[in-house]
């Protein structure tokens, strides 16, 4: 286990990797502002925390992160203010 937090190496590892996957793609969105969304992932689970301009905004990043090999479940966590 690695560290405190109930994964495997191999399970911190995935979640690295879809960790630069999913900020790598929100960057590259045009219709997004990535800096505003801080992205955590727990064994394949991506909570995405912070502010997006709309509900459309929102549901491309949950739509975009969904997308990606590994990720078993996205929580939204993100909060609308234009």
């Amino acid at each position: 286990m690695v560290g405190s937090e109930g994964r495997t190496v191999g399970e911190f590892t995935d979640d690295r990797g879809i960790h630069a996957i999913v900020k790598v793609r929100l960057i590259k969105e045009a219709d997004i502002v990535a800096r505003r969304i801080n992205v955590d992932v727990h064994k394949g689970v991506v909570t995405l925390f912070g502010r997006v301009r709309s509900h459309s905004e929102r549901l491309l990043a949950k739509e975009l992160v969904a997308s990606v090999k590994g990720v078993r479940k996205v929580e939204d966590r993100l909060l609308v203010r234009p």
